[in-house]
């Protein structure tokens, strides 16, 4: 009986360390901010909408940084900021460098008075505009939290992904333009003509047995993104129905021997041009690049300093014997938190 107390002891030391691990690494995360009121809801009365926000943390976070809205699903009738899908992809997005917030916003159940006749379009109505306003908050805050406005991005799951592309494709005014949209099952429903040749770039899968949101929408959305010739990924996972949180977050499927995770971070550095502020440092010379392009050298690491402290961020090529440094044939989106801070100290360490 001692033996066996002994084990079931360790195990719990193990479990709790185990927890005290992922406590330490998850991103900090602060939670009930509302970013609006909605004072017109007839049944629950007045509602402040929350949001869940994730700073990324640590001496390698960028001065500027990209934004991310992540938006549960739930079928417009259920779900809240906290349902794991959306919680994972933040706190992943936001190990990344990304500013990240998870929103609650009205559902069937709060009985918007929005246009539409069913409670469902209401409800979508009402989820964009508070997804909106949502948009609206990250930039009335982006001084505060040090996020680049022209850098947000917007996905969801389900009823969340019909929310952003909804917000994403319509005409919803400067003020709550996105720069790129995730769909993850979502739908237009009958208003794909609303995508546009200026609209954001689109990252979507979708299973092709889903009886839910039918498969056969996310290849009218592909139709209409063709026609418009904006910038568009579409993953089809074959096989699957609606649920679709595992292969989205999951070592599995692969396309291209890339995971959705892979492919989705992939996407949102490209096309959210997280690139453009590199600056290359070569140690073996100190000499570099800016922008990875010769036609634009700096001669000084002096100058480097100067580049990196504007807040673009910042690889390191080259070897010393006294630092460990990233090659430049290295360079991979898993990268991008390298930053500023990090190579300021780096490059005083050389000096």
């Amino acid at each position: 009986e001692r033996e066996g107390g002994r084990e079931e002891i360790e195990l719990c030391v193990c479990v709790c360390l185990f927890v005290f691990f992922l406590m330490i690494r998850r991103p900090p995360r602060s939670t009930l901010f509302p970013y609006t009121t909605s004072s017109d809801l007839p049944t629950v009365g007045d509602k402040d909408l929350l949001l869940d926000l994730f700073e990324p943390a640590g001496v390698e976070v960028p001065a500027l940084k990209p934004g991310y809205i992540f938006i549960h699903g739930g079928g417009f009738t259920s779900g809240t900021k906290t349902d794991f899908p959306m919680m994972s992809m933040a706190t992943q997005f936001t190990e990344r460098g990304y500013v990240c917030v998870s929103i609650d916003y009205r559902l069937t159940g709060d009985d918007p008075p929005t246009p539409g006749g069913s409670a469902v379009v209401r409800a979508i109505s009402a989820a964009t505009e508070d997804a909106s306003n949502a948009v609206r908050w990250m930039k009335d805050n982006a001084v505060e939290y040090g996020i680049d406005p022209n850098r947000i991005a917007m996905g969801g799951y389900s009823a969340g992904a019909v929310t952003s592309l909804f917000t994403g494709y319509r005409e919803l005014g400067s003020d709550v333009e996105v720069h790129a949209i995730m769909s993850m099952a979502g739908a237009l429903y009958g208003s794909e003509s609303e995508i546009d040749s200026n609209d954001p770039p689109l990252f979507m899968f979708h299973g092709d047995d889903d009886d839910t949101v039918p498969y056969s929408r996310a290849l009218d959305i592909e139709a209409a993104a063709i026609a418009a010739s904006i910038t568009y990924e579409f993953y089809t996972l074959s096989g699957y129905g609606h649920g679709i949180v595992g292969p989205a977050l999951g070592s599995s499927p692969t396309f291209g021997g890339q995971t959705l995770t892979e492919l989705h971070r992939d996407f949102m550095y490209r096309e959210l041009e997280l690139s453009s502020d590199k600056v290359y440092v070569d140690f073996a010379n100190d000499t570099g690049h800016e922008n990875g392009s010769d036609s634009t050298p700096w001669n000084t690491l002096s100058e480097a300093l100067a580049v990196a402290e504007t807040g673009g961020v910042v690889y390191i090529t080259g070897e010393t014997s006294e630092l460990l440094l990233i090659r430049s044939e290295e360079h991979t989106s898993e990268l991008q938190s390298r930053t500023n801070l990090v190579c300021r100290l780096l490059l005083e360490k050389k000096k």
